[in-house]
This record gives structure tokens, C-alpha cells and sequence, in this order.
């Protein structure tokens, strides 16, 4: 940072007398301190966030850890593992701390939110009292729907694309913000209870209305083909150690990342889906025979509605460097948008109407899930006033 010591004669510490640790961890450490309201996120702060919860791709538990994780390369915290929680009663929204690279020295209070009421004033509170105590960089506001983004713009907040968070991908996995599936356009159980892919209706879906139903098909002429078994069940801690070694894998694949590493995920991971209850939707699956199980999919989701559920983890194993050397791999390439349709057949069966699957950083990832039939939900970013304009020395 530029500046990170308090204002002359406020009275606070500098954020660099707080309590040894990263940087990220001295700013949590004076939030905690100035805020009452704030305090290190837990699965068991399920109870604070369930009020706020309204149908969207956000709030939720499994989304602030997400997006607010202290386990991410670019902002470590040991203080606030899963990231820091705003809740007064009234208004809840997340804060993460973070580098917008791995290799720059400077860091960046990222407010996911606010729900609620006054939440402008709130988050704006906020901002004044960090540039109080010195903290000059940047800070970003996301997760804004189109009513509140115009609440923070007359208001000298700035459009994320005057100081883009990523190269390629100013608002990072909301660049692109085709999110929202209604299941009952997509997927069907017939009289046998076999699963019916549909046909795409809209207009804006011309060019791959029967996408889903040809990959939908090559991936289970795959499974028979091989004699093969995709075997999906709840998510469990147990399952950890092969959850971790598959994203980790998924990663080291990846040709175009976008900034993001597997520690992004860690805390969705590493949380106890027993903590959540009947609010988390998180499955494995593995491909199976018999003689071999290859773990091949994890998803990991939350309820934030009573018909809709929100995913921020979906991962499939997409390396035929996996499987079995005499398995013939033809089909095998669908396994991705496969792992979606089959578990969005769970989730009708289990009474969800909705689906939203987040926004995406690439056009491809984009084009991906408008092929699962997806629509588009708007939500913006914002860059907190500077120093300056607050009346903050330069």
C-alpha cells in the first residue's frame, strides 16, 4: 500500500503496529476492531445469512467463502480463513482482502454485498473509516444489482473498467453474466424415469438448441461403450483429500486460468457440509466398474432460495490421461457438460426450479453455459472514491 498508517492524531493504531502477520491479516485485525458488526466468517454463521438469502446467486455461506477466502494466493489470511462477515441485523455483505496479482504489492478491501437495509450508507461508512486509518488503494464493491450499482455510481463510485481487477476480465467471473437456468427449460424425466434433454426455444439460444442433448448422448454412449458407471453421492469430509487432488488437477490444466488458483476454493472444500445441513447441495462422483473408481466430479452448491440453488464449485475431471489406457475415450470430452445436466435431473428431483451457476471470466466459459440453456442476470462491480475525493490527503 501506498499509505498504511492512520490519520495524524485520530488516535488508531497503524495498521502496521497491529499485530504481526500479512498485510491482509493487519487490515482484518483493525476491521475487527472498528466494526462490532464484523467478524471472521464460519459455517456456523448460517444463522446470520439465511435471512438475507433472496433467490440470487448471492448471498450465501458457500458464496462470501468463495469470494472472501483467506486461503487465496493473492491474500493469504491464517486470522480469516474463509474471509470476514458484515451483519448488524439489518445489513449483511462480505470483505475479502486481496492483490489483484500474486507478484503486485499492493492490496485491495473487496466488499461482496450489501443485502439489506442502508446498505450504500453502510458500505460508504466503511470505506470513509479505512481511508481514515490510511488505507489509499483501491477499493471495490461487486456483487451489486442493478439498483444498487446506480445507488453507489451517483454517489462517485466509479465503473469497474476505469481500474479493472483482472487483464481480460475487469469484474473478474462477472465479465460475462449469462448465470440463471430454469431447470424445467432444460431437462425432463420421462414415464421410465429416464432423463430428457429438451430443445432450446429462444431465439438467442439459435446455433446450439440441441447442444446439451448430443453431448447429454456422446458421454452415456461413453459410460456403456466402457462398461462404465458415473456414480455421484453426497459430499463429505471424508472426501477432502480427493476433492482437493482433483481441483488441483483441474487447475494444472488449464490453459487461460484468469488469475485464479486451487486455493481459491479451499474453504468451500474444507467446509463441513454437516454444518450447513439441508441448505448444501455437494456431490463426488466417480467413473466406476467394478475394479477402478476415478474420482470425476465435484460440485459444490447452496440453497439460496426455497426453489433455487446457487453453484460456486463444479468441477469434472476432463484429463483421458485418467482413465484406463484400453478404455476407448470417445465421448469422453462431454464429461463437463454431462456432470451438469445429470445433477440438474437431482436437483428437480429434489424440488429446485432454479439454478444459477455464476457468471464466467472467458467468452468460451460463457458460451458454455448458455449451451446449458442459461439467461442472463446482471450484476456489477464498483471502485470506492479515492482518498482524495473523500478529503483525504493526497
Amino acid at each position: 500500500m501506498t499509505n498504511d498508517r492512520a490519520t495524524p492524531g485520530s488516535g488508531e493504531p497503524a495498521i502496521d503496529t497491529v499485530a504481526s502477520g500479512t498485510e491482509r491479516e493487519r487490515i482484518e485485525r483493525l476491521l475487527i476492531h472498528q466494526f462490532p458488526a464484523i467478524k471472521p466468517l464460519e459455517p456456523a454463521d448460517l444463522v446470520r445469512v439465511a435471512p438475507y438469502k433472496n433467490g440470487g446467486f448471492m448471498p450465501s455461506v458457500l458464496g462470501f467463502m468463495l469470494y472472501c477466502n483467506g486461503y487465496s494466493l493473492r491474500g493469504t489470511s491464517r486470522l480469516c480463513r474463509n474471509g470476514l462477515l458484515y451483519e448488524d441485523g439489518e445489513t449483511l455483505f462480505g470483505i475479502g482482502i486481496f492483490r489483484k496479482t500474486i507478484e503486485t504489492p499492493i492490496w485491495h478491501v473487496m466488499v461482496s454485498g450489501p443485502w439489506g437495509k442502508d446498505g450504500f450508507a453502510k458500505v460508504d461508512r466503511l470505506v470513509t473509516r479505512l481511508r481514515e486509518l490510511g488505507v489509499t488503494s483501491e477499493i471495490f464493491v461487486r456483487h451489486l444489482g442493478a439498483a444498487d450499482y446506480l445507488t453507489f455510481y451517483s454517489h462517485d463510485y466509479r465503473e469497474i473498467r476505469e481500474s479493472p481487477w483482472c487483464v481480460g476480465a475487469p469484474a473478474e467471473d462477472e465479465t460475462h453474466n449469462y448465470k440463471r437456468i430454469r431447470l424445467a427449460d432444460v431437462i425432463a424425466v420421462d414415464a421410465n424415469g429416464q432423463v430428457e434433454i429438451k430443445t432450446m426455444q429462444g431465439e438467442e439460444d439459435r446455433g446450439f438448441r440441441v447442444k446439451a442433448r448430443m453431448v447429454f448422448n456422446r458421454f452415456s454412449n461413453f459410460l456403456e461403450r466402457n462398461h462404465l458407471r458415473f456414480t455421484i453421492r453426497d459430499y463429505t469430509m471424508a472426501d477432502l483429500p480427493v476433492a482437493e487432488k482433483l481441483v488441483r488437477h483441474h487447475f494444472a490444466l488449464l490453459k487461460n486460468p484468469v488469475g485464479s488458483t486451487p486455493e481459491d476454493y479451499m474453504s468451500l472444500l474444507r467446509c463441513d457440509p454437516a454444518a450447513l445441513g439441508d441448505q448444501e447441495f455437494g456431490k463426488i462422483g466417480f467413473l466406476e466398474d467394478g475394479t477402478v473408481s476415478i474420482p470425476a466430479l465435484l460440485f459444490l452448491g447452496e440453497h439460496t432460495g426455497a426453489s433455487t440453488v446457487s453453484l460456486y464449485a463444479t468441477f469434472a475431471n476432463r484429463d483421458p490421461e485418467t482413465l484406463d489406457p484400453t478404455f476407448d475415450t470417445t465421448g469422453f470430452s462431454a464429461i463437463s457438460q454431462y456432470s451438469y445436466l445429470i445433477l440438474f435431473k437431482m436437483l428437480l428431483d429434489i424440488g429446485i426450479e432454479w439454478v444459477d451457476v455464476g457468471g464466467s471470466e472467458t467468452h468460451d466459459l460463457d458460451k458454455f453455459k448458455r449451451q446449458l440453456g442459461a439467461t442472463e442476470v446482471p450484476s456489477y462491480w464498483v471502485v470506492a472514491p479515492t482518498a482524495v475525493a473523500l478529503g483525504e490527503p493526497p
